[in-house]
Order: structure tokens, then sequence, then C-alpha cells
């Protein structure tokens, strides 16, 4: 039996749950006295299953086994908890321990501290359990010990369990005895016992009123005033552990056994529906919050959470093993309020957890738990949607799909299909305007929940089979919009099939959508990673917007909402747009991330928008009027894990639902302001001379002579955010840029800082929320030491000058002598360098090797010693050292040459290390270049051996770094050369290795000149041929083509001619025999007029061919100017290529009979259009069935236009520019050689100064338009 459709905005199918609701009719009651409306109730009292984020902030190095008994922030920002094992200092970067030692008397007391306070003075205040009180500075580090036997601030008892300040700064210790009281500076002690018949330990201890003091314990509570103690009955029978006021003039009094309200006279009163077995826990202590809310610690119960103004019991949070973000401990020792809205929770042996009291006012989560059956089935939720009767949908990814009334928690559990198959991996949900609830899955296709019987029904849809369904969307006209993992398609009204829509070029999307939205035009939009995709009412087909054609910032893009306006914010993976009309026929997109200087942070792809406008995804607040993008998280009270892309929704009541890897976000954002963070730059230590100080706050540092360095920690104390702050520094006086501190270590160090006065000045910022950070100036002081002061520098000046007088006159005379002696050393070295560059200059002016060979050899046989001289250039390959020119005493040496292998020859070892040589003995000097003496003998022109070199001189020649050849000059003589001859002999090099490199590029060019001339000789040649040959193929097919139309005439007249002359015949054969008869002669009159009227026409027609033939063939070196009738001249074109075009089935047509007489050459135009329809037929034509080539002209802007156009397959675009080149051919198989259109070129270039230019597509056929000046061509040329 077909089942009918549920229509989830009727509430019958809420009959199964009727107890269900009766039972919570008490708890929506008690929410509603609690709560002050819906809009401005928190989410954690307005959603009773849902659950806030307890942040784990702990060091199990520093808090010993997690216990923590008492703590406070303090006023400058820095936390500090008691635990059983010492003092632990939290300022937000790092946890210190201080420690007792029994051998430092600047240690704790004790180590189990009990309670702690704080002066405004910034002393610490410390009870210990067993070993008396401790005051502490923060800013030096000094402990002050208080205990029984101290004076003259003794105790009565060293047990204390308590410890307060008051409003006069007055110490007030609890112990077992009463109270002590010690006054603002710790020097008296004053001892308050119990009244009479009053026993036990005082916990605790508050200030209702100056003057005033109510001390209580296990005793009740007792009142000191004018120094006399009386106990209150009102509350005596109370085990008090902690007291605090309300705004109401209410005292909340936690107690051994019960929370309880106090009116502060006779009335004592439970809380409001908190259960029985609650008032018998132990309460340790409370904290009122800015919200008139009251936090509770229980010792056993975790926390519970109270209504001041109501005096009613709210809530309870206790440790849940399925959920990392509950409370990690239900032995919750002490809350601790302080000033930036947290709460911090210190457990006995769960450590330290945060609560942001601004996020529980806005942020909540539902979570999967193993303590409570309201909770999410899965906690990994993929998909959310919001129900018309304000009920909210989770499906998850394996624990199928939840079903939450907001004022209970779950009502409805769907984990099985109809067929009895296990729901798996929802992934999409959407309701209809039918009120039908859709479910998208990953791998089970489309589902109608049937939520009364708790059971999803599969829908087999055409279409969707084997798709992963991301998106669904109920569309406004009813219909369904989908969302896959192959593109997007919209389901029809009969529930039947859904057609994905193609893209633009109407080929298949097939890329994963991402959202789905529909805006107030109809129009849907569909995101995914190739860019935005547009479907208009009645389309077929999407419009697309990507990165290259819409300006958007990237095409992959995350999610769409209204502007409320008429376009669209679009968040992408890289940025954030707006679509100012979502209707118009070109959207234009606007870069909004640019235009509010939003930088590298952007709103997240989950978009939603409150009432005032402000833009939320999971994770970010876009404030427009602001232009401030606020990101949320584990720090405001938001932690879901990892979002879910498309898991986010929006009731009826502007909450908002955010779905994620570990559980739903829950948002009222109404009133949510997000947190102005205020802190400011303090010194946390101060070094001087290597060891900690006082840390200077009013006064200036003076740093003395012998330690003129210092180091300070500093920080901006922010317990929340102290590790996304950046800080700068600099030492003004020293420094004139500002440094980046390390934000882990946070310390400046000077050292060697000259006298003088320096201001250090600090500034900082926070990173990822907004806040200001009020910077640190603090001014220094250097002393100098006495050799540093004025006086001291003034006789170390008048002696300095004394000297410098003494040495000044001294120094002058040695000036002189050594100036005169470089002027004239100066004046030889410059006329040397001018002649080494003259001869430089010489050398480069010679073109051929030989020349310039000679004519180093003679300069430098000029300058210095040439016994031997050579210069060896490196081979093209660079593996051997050619000497082409070498001599001994004037003869040349035969050409030779050296491996480059061979390092043991000096010439090769100038070359490969391009390093200069000198030896003034070879035979003592050469191990040093190479532990053996190189033997090799050259052979002079002259036949003999060259003769053994005493000293030596090798010189590189380079050219752009390079090394090419070099230098040797050799001497029969000791010591013949010096480093002066080096330095000559390198800057000759210089200018040789250019001329040698000029000359041997002149010899080059020739060579190279000789072979072009060569090659471009018989290229010439070989064109002319090639020309040659394409003429003789034209005309081929030219005489082909005729020999074939004049075929047929002249077939027929020969046949008619054969006819007659066998009619003849007979009839001469009657003649002769004399049987010749009228009939005979009447039918050969007959035969004869039929056979002349038959060969006439088409003897004729033949001289028509003929004629054509000769007028189309005629020689090209004929260059007459001549009358041509241009459409004639066409016609008598087609006509010779006709045949061709019939054998091919190729119709040829001219399209213009306009008359038109031109003047020039007939045979070049005759060519011309001849080639254009042979290239046709020959090359346009493969496969197609209509074969047409069309020829036409026409007159325009003075000039004649030729076209000829064929229907064929085209040609590519990387051929098309190559076609009027020689030999460029696609026929190459069939015998062309590509000479045909370059021919034509040539000719309308040439002939005509025309152009000739093709125009062509891929199976759109191809154009040759020839277009010539019609300045000569409609001129009559002079006789």
């Amino acid at each position: 039996m077909k089942r009918k459709p549920v229509h989830i905005r009727s509430f019958a199918w809420m009959k199964s749950h009727y107890v269900n609701i009766v039972l919570t009719a008490m708890l929506k009651l008690t929410l509603a006295i609690g709560a002050f409306g819906y809009a401005s109730a928190s989410p954690l009292v307005h959603y009773p299953f849902s659950q806030p984020v307890f942040q784990n902030i702990d060091d199990e190095e520093q808090i010993i086994n997690g216990v923590i008994t008492s703590g406070l922030v303090s006023q400058n920002g820095v936390l500090w908890l008691t635990t059983q094992s010492g003092l632990v200092e939290y300022d937000g970067y790092h946890f210190s321990r201080y420690k007792h030692n029994k051998d430092d008397i600047n240690s704790l007391p004790g180590m189990y501290i009990f309670s702690i306070a704080e002066q405004k003075s910034g002393l610490i205040w410390l009870a210990t359990r067993s070993n008396g009180l401790a005051s502490l500075n923060p800013k030096n580090g000094k402990i002050t010990r208080f205990n029984t036997t101290t004076v003259p601030a003794k105790l009565v008892s060293n047990s204390l369990r308590s410890v307060f300040v008051d409003s006069q700064q007055s110490i007030w210790v609890g112990h077992d005895k009463g109270v002590n009281k010690l006054d603002a500076t710790g020097q008296t002690s004053q001892q308050y016992p119990l009244p009479q018949n009053l026993k036990g330990v005082t916990y605790s201890i508050f200030e209702p009123s100056p003057n005033v003091i109510w001390i209580a314990g296990t005793y009740g509570i007792v009142e000191i005033k004018n120094n006399i103690a009386q106990p209150i009955d009102a509350v005596a029978h109370l085990n008090v552990r902690d007291i605090i006021s309300d705004d109401q003039g209410n005292f909340w009094i936690s107690t051994h056994r019960g929370m309880w309200i106090w009116d502060g006279k006779t009335q004592v009163t439970a809380p409001k529906n908190i259960p029985p077995a609650a008032q018998k826990s132990y309460f340790r202590n409370a904290v009122l919050a800015e919200d008139g809310h009251i936090w509770a610690s229980n010792y056993g119960k975790g926390i519970w959470l109270f209504d001041a103004k109501s005096q009613t019991f709210l809530r309870q949070f206790v440790h849940d093993p399925s959920n990392i973000s509950s409370l990690t401990f239900n032995d919750v020792g002490k809350i601790i309020k302080g000033p930036d809205d947290s709460l911090w929770v210190g457990s006995w042996g769960g450590g330290l957890q945060r609560l942001d009291l601004n996020g529980t006012g806005h942020f909540a989560h539902i979570r999967h738990s193993l303590i409570t059956d309201v909770g999410l089935s899965n906690g990994n939720i993929r998909a959310v949607a919001t129900l018309d009767n304000g009920y909210w949908v989770f499906g998850s990814k394996n624990g199928g799909i939840d079903v939450f009334d907001p004022s209970m928690g779950k009502i409805a559990h769907i984990s099985h299909t109809s067929t009895g198959e296990a729901l798996t991996s929802v992934i999409s949900l959407t309701q209809d305007s039918s009120g039908r609830v859709w479910a998208g899955t990953h791998a089970q296709g489309l589902m109608l929940l049937d939520i009364p019987n708790n059971v999803a029904i599969p829908k087999k849809i055409e279409g969707l089979q084997s798709v992963s369904l991301f998106r669904l969307l109920a569309m406004s006209d009813g219909r369904i919009a989908v969302g896959a993992n192959r593109g997007a398609c919209v389901i029809d009204a009969n529930l039947t099939r859904c057609d994905f829509i193609n893209k633009p070029d109407n080929q298949p999307l097939l890329d994963s959508i991402t959202n789905l939205y529909e805006d107030k035009f109809g129009n849907l939009w569909v995101a995914c990673h190739l860019g935005l995709f547009r479907f208009k009412p009645n389309a077929t087909l999407f419009e697309q917007f990507s990165a290259h054609n819409s300006n958007i910032s990237n095409n992959y893009v995350l999610g769409m909402i209204t502007n409320k306006k008429e376009g669209l914010y679009v968040v992408t993976s890289t940025g954030f747009d707006e679509i100012l009309d979502a209707n118009a026929d070109t959207p234009q997109f606007l870069d909004r991330q640019h235009d509010m200087k939003l930088g590298g942070a952007k709103p997240g792809g989950n978009a939603l928008m409150d009432e005032s406008g402000r833009l939320w995804s999971g994770a970010t607040i876009l404030e427009f009027d602001k232009q401030q993008l606020h990101q949320y998280g584990a720090d405001e009270g938001s932690n879901i894990g990892t979002a879910w892309l498309g898991s986010f929704a929006q009731s009826n009541h502007s909450a908002m639902l955010f779905g994620g890897t570990r559980g739903v976000l829950i948002v009222e954002p109404n009133d949510y302001m997000p947190p102005d963070h205020k802190s400011e730059i303090v010194i946390r230590k101060w070094l001087q001379g290597g060891k900690t100080v006082t840390v200077p706050t009013n006064t200036v540092p003076i740093l003395e002579s012998n330690g003129r360095a210092f180091s300070a920690q500093i920080a901006a104390i922010d317990l929340v955010y102290s590790k996304h702050i950046t800080y700068e520094y600099r030492l003004d006086g020293l420094d004139t840029d500002w440094h980046t501190l390390d934000e882990n270590s946070r310390w400046i160090s000077y050292t060697n800082l000259t006298p003088g006065r320096y201001q250090l000045e600090v500034r900082a910022k926070y990173n990822i929320v907004t806040g200001h950070i009020a910077p640190l100036t603090l001014p220094i002081r250097v002393m100098p030491a006495f050799w540093q002061t004025q006086w001291f520098k003034l006789l170390v000046a008048l002696s300095i000058i004394l000297l410098i007088s003494a040495l000044f006159k001294w120094r002058i005379d040695i000036v002189k002598a050594r100036a005169k002696y470089l002027e004239t050393l100066v004046g030889q070295r410059t006329q040397e360098l001018a002649a080494i560059n003259k001869i430089g200059r010489q050398f480069t002016s010679h073109l051929t090797l030989d020349e310039v060979f000679h004519d180093i050899y003679e300069h430098m046989a000029g300058i210095a010693c040439a016994d031997t001289f050579g210069i060896g250039l490196i081979d093209s390959d660079r593996e051997h050292l050619i000497f082409e020119f070498a001599t001994e005493q004037g003869v040349r040496f035969d050409t030779y040459k050296r491996s480059l292998d061979n390092r043991g020859q000096l010439a090769v070892h100038c070359a490969i290390k391009n390093q200069s040589i000198l030896i003034s003995n070879y035979d003592q000097q050469f191990d040093l270049y190479h532990p053996n003496p190189d033997s090799a003998k050259h052979t002079l022109s002259n036949g003999e051996t060259g003769a053994q070199a005493v000293s030596m001189i090798y010189v590189p020649m380079s050219i752009q770094k390079q090394v090419i050849g070099v230098i040797g000059m050799q001497s029969f003589r000791e010591n013949s050369y010096s480093k002066n001859d080096i330095t000559i002999l390198e800057t000759l090099a210089s200018y040789a290795a250019i001329a040698l490199a000029n000359a041997k590029s002149h010899q080059n060019l020739i060579e190279v000149h000789e072979q072009l001339k060569v090659s471009v000789d018989q290229l010439k040649a070989t064109q002319e041929k090639l020309v040659m040959q394409e003429k003789m193929a034209s005309l081929g097919h030219l005489v082909a083509g005729v020999a074939h139309q004049v075929n047929t005439p002249l077939g027929i007249s020969m046949t008619a001619l054969s006819t007659l002359d066998e009619s003849f015949k007979a009839l001469e054969d009657d003649f002769n025999n004399n049987q010749l008869k009228r009939q005979t002669l009447e039918g050969f009159i007959d035969r004869y007029q039929q056979a002349h009227a038959l060969m006439t026409p088409n003897l004729h027609k033949t001289a028509e061919l003929i004629q054509q033939f000769k007028q189309v063939a005629a020689s090209s070196s004929d260059t007459q100017v001549s009358h041509i009738d241009l459409p004639e001249l066409c016609k008598q074109v087609i006509a010779v290529a006709a045949t061709q075009a019939t054998l091919q089935n190729v119709t040829l047509c001219l399209d213009t009979q306009t008359p038109l007489v031109i003047y020039a050459n007939t045979n070049s135009l005759n060519q011309v259009l001849l080639i254009l329809i042979n290239n046709a037929l020959q090359h346009a034509f493969k496969g197609q069935t209509i074969k047409e080539v069309r020829l036409s002209y026409y007159i325009s802007d003075q000039r004649l236009i030729i076209r000829c156009q064929d229907n064929g397959q085209g040609i590519s675009p990387e051929r098309i520019d190559k076609i009027f080149d020689p030999f460029f051919t696609t026929s190459i198989e069939n015998g062309a050689i590509g000479l045909g259109l370059s021919i034509a070129y040539n000719i309308v270039h040439q002939h005509f100064n025309g152009t000739i230019k093709c125009f062509s597509e891929l199976n759109r056929g191809t154009l040759v338009e020839v277009t010539l000046p019609t300045d000569t061509l409609l001129q009559k040329p002079a006789s």
C-alpha cells in the first residue's frame, strides 16, 4: 500500500510523543519563568539539551595532579591558582610555579595553599593549610612569611582555610580558632575568636558593607562589627563554604549540604526547582555573572546554573566522556570570575578549564552524549534543516537522522529505510512547500522522511541513480533542486525524473556542487569548483560566471546569500564578492574583500545573515558598517570540530545552526557584540647585571658604568588571546627602527650601552581579534665611568692635540718625499700605459690572423726579450691548444698543438687555470706547476729542433671571462722577466684577444659568405626549375581538360564523317556498276544533309575551344596590356576547368554577371584565376557530398576584388599562414609540389601591385580574395 506523504506542519504526528510533551511541560514552565523572553535568553537556558564549551587550559607539570583549591585574577590580568603543590601563576603564555624549599626563606612556607587574596598594591596573600600565611610581591618575587611565631604580626593558628582583603586593605585570615586581622602593611595582628559555644573552621570571609565583616564556616555565619563578634541566628544551622550577593540584595550561600538564598534578615530558602538530591550535595563556591546568572561549583556534581532574579535552578553541567568540551571532572573546587567575561574552573583532579560568558550568552552546542538520551545520535552532522513548525532536523554521517524539539531535545530518530536498510551518511535536507521533508544521501539516493513512523522512504527518481546528493533546495515553485557530485538538476513536479542541466556549451557540468541558492527573481544559482552558474526560469542551459569572464575572485565558490537588495554575496575559497543585480544579463561582480580591506581574511561558506545585516558563518562574523571580520572559536565558546560545507540553517526565530564533526553549534546572533579586548604592556621581569631586581614602575632605572646592560620580559596580559599578540620595541636614543619581539619569550636585552638617557618603547597589537593594547614607555639612564666624564675627555683631548702637533711636522716631511717619488713613478707608468694602449689599438686594426700574429710578435719583441715567442689558440672543441704562430729568434715553428689534458705543460696550465705564469729558472721552478719537467720538442721550419728556454712568461687571453688562448715569451737567460713585464703583457693580451677574435670572426664571415652565395645560387636554380615544373603541370592540367572537351565534338564529327564515307563508297560502287538508282542517290543526299547538320556545329565548337585554350595557355612572357571583358574571361577559365570539375563532381559557378571591362595582361590574370580554381579542386574537398567552387568580383573603394570560394573542408589555423609559402602543400602524396599559390602570390604582387589573402575555418570552407588597384585597370593604355 502506498504511504501518504507526511505534512510536517500539522502537529498530528506529535501524538506519538504526547507522553514526552506532558513530561516536559514543567521544564518549559520553569524556563519561561527564568528566561526574559525568547530573544534575550541565553541558548544554554533556552535549549536545555545544549552544552557550552569548557576549554581545557592545563599544565600537568605545574598543576600537580590537576588539583586546584582556589584562585583569583589579579589587577594586572594574571591568573593565580592555589594548589596542593604550591602557587601557580598563568599570564596567558606560560604556567610558573612557586614552591616550598625548606632551605630558602624566600620560598613558600608550605605547598598546600587553601586560599588567596590580593591588595590594591598588587601584593598577593596566601593561606596555607598547615604552614601559616605568606605575602608575595610579584614585582620582585619576594615572599614574607607569617605564622604563630612571627612578630609583631603573629597568628593564632597555622592551619588556615581562608584569606580576605577588605575595603580598607586590611588582611583577614580564617582558621580553626576564628580569624586574625592584619593591618594593610602586615605589621600588626589582631585576633577575633569565635563567640562562646561556637567551634569550627572559618572557610569564608565576606564584607557586606564598610566596617562590617562576616566570617563563615562550619558554625554558620558570625558578624564582626565594632570589634564585636556576634553569631547570626538565621543561618546558624548552615555549614558554610562561600558567600556572594546578587543585584537584588540577596545572599547566595554555598554550603556543605546544598545552595541557599538568604535575604540578609531571617528568610533562608532553597532555589526553585532544584532537585532534592542537590540540597544534600557539597557546594564549594559561586560567582555572579553580568547577565544575572549564578554559576556554582559542586564537589561531585559539576557546575550548577541559577537565575538570581527568579531564584530558579536552570541547568547542571557535568563531565561527559563522549564530549571533549564538557567538564573534565565533576569535583569542582573553585570557580574564578575574570574581568574579561571568563569563568576559570578549577577542579579537584581535572585541572583548569575556561568558560567564556560572552560566548555562552550567544553560543551553545548539541552533542552526542553517552549520559543523556536527548542529545544527538551521532555527533558528525553533515546536514541541517529547520522545519516550518519550528523543529530541527539533523542528518549525520553514520547515525541516521535526528528530529529535535528546541524546547525539549530529541523527539525522533530515523535509523532505517522502509526496506529495512540502515540509513547512512545523510548529507542534505530540505522541506518543500507542501511540508514534506526530504533527505539526500551519499550513496542511497533520495529519501522522503516519515517522521511519525521513524522511517525513511526511498524515492526512485530517474537521473539520481548512483549519485551523491550533496545539496537539496526547495524552490518557490514547489520543485526541488538537487546538487550532486556530477552537476545539478531540478526534480519535475511529478517526482519522476531529474534531468541534469548542461553548461552554456551544452556539455555536462560534471562537478561536485557546493551550494544552491534561489534569488528573489526565481533564478537558481549553483556553486561548484568551476565558478558560479545561473539557471533562469524557462531556461534550458546554465549561464556560467568564472574568474575568466566575470571578475569573480575564484572559481571555487563555497556559498551565497542575498544582500537584501537585488543581488548576492558570494564566498569563494580565496575571496568575498558581491553581485549587484542578480537578474541582470551581465551581473556586475565587486571585490568586497578588497573594498573592505579584509586582507587575507574572508567569511565562511555557510553564510547566514542576522537582523542587523551581519554576515555569519560557523566561525566568522562580518560587520559591514565597521568593515571588520571577527573570527570566533573555542576561545569564545564555539567548537564543532571541522564544519561541514552546506551543513547550516536558520530558524524562524533567528537562531542559526551550523553542523560539524563534533555536533551542532547554536547561535543566537541578536545583540551579540564581538569582544573589544583591552590590555596594557607591563614588565614581568627586570634584570640588571644578570640579576633579577624589582620591576621598575614609577622609577627610572639607573644603569651604573660597570653594568651597562639590562633585560626586560614584557607582556600584554590577556589570558585568552596573549598568544595572538605581535610585539615591537625600540630603544629611543639608540634605535631608529622598530624590532619585532619573539612572542614566546618576550625578552628585550641591550648590552654595552653608552652613557646617556634612553627611553624603552614597546607597542603591541592583536592579530585575530579587535582590541587595544596600551603601549609601554620607560625612561632609562646609563651612568658614565670616570673616564667617560667630560673633564676626562677634555684632558685626553689636550694631550692628543700636543702629540699630534709633534707628529705633524715629521709626517709632513715624509709625505712630501713620498709624493715626489710617486709623481715620478706615475709619470713613467703613464707613458708606459699610453704606449701599450696605442699598441693594443694597432692590434685591433688588422682583420687577418696572420697580420695579427706578426703585429703582436713585433711589438712584444720590442718590449721584452723574446728569444722564443708563441701564440696558442684553443680549438672549437676545447680539447687542444694550437700554436699556428711560434718563432725562435725569427725562425717560425711548424704548427703544433698541445692537449689540454696535459697539465704538465705550462701553456696548458695557464689556459686551464686562467692564470699568468712567471718562471725565472725553469729547472728550479717547474715543480711549482707539475712534478715532472716538460720534455716536448718542436721543429722549426728549417728542420732544426727548438732550444730549451730558461726563463719564461705565459699570459692567458680572455674574452668575457672565457680563455681563448695563451701568449708565451721565453728567454735563454735567467731572470729575464719581472712582475712589471707580466702587467704589461697582460694588458697587451687583452687587446690581442680582441684582435684575434675579430680576425677569426672576419675569416669566419668570409667563409660563411662564400657558402651562402653558393647556396643561394643553387636555391635560385632549383626554384626556377620547380616553378617551370609547376607551370608545365598547370599547362598539362589545362591541355588534359581541353583535350577532353574537344574529344566529344570531334568524336561526333568523325562518326558522322565515317557514316557518310561508307554511304559514298556504296554510291560509288553502284555508279561504277551502272546500278545507281534514284532512290539510292536520294538516300545518300539525305544522309549527307544529316551528317553536315551534325558536323557543322561540333566543328565550330571545337574551333571555339581551341581558341579559348590558345588565349588561356598563351606564353606568360607576354606582358602586353590588353582589353579584357572580365565576365567573359571568367567564363573561359571556368570552361577550361570544367572537365576536371565534372570528374570530381564539383559545380563551378560565376556569381557575378555585371559587365566590367579592364585593361591588364590577360595571360597573368588567366594564370591567377586558373591556379585558384585548380587549387580548390585539388585540395578543398574530402568526403563532402555537395561540392561548389564559386567565382565572383566587384569594385569597392577604387579596388577590384576577385573572390574564389569553396565549401570544402577548410584549412587549420596552423597551416593557413603557410599556404602562400613556396613548396608548402598538404597533398605531397598526390605529386603536388606546393608552388601554385606561391606563383599566384608573386603575380598578384609583382604584376598587379595587389594583394592576395586567404580566409578559412575547419569544416567551413575557404575564401581566397585577390585585391587589385583600379587606377590602371580601368584606364585604357595609350596606343
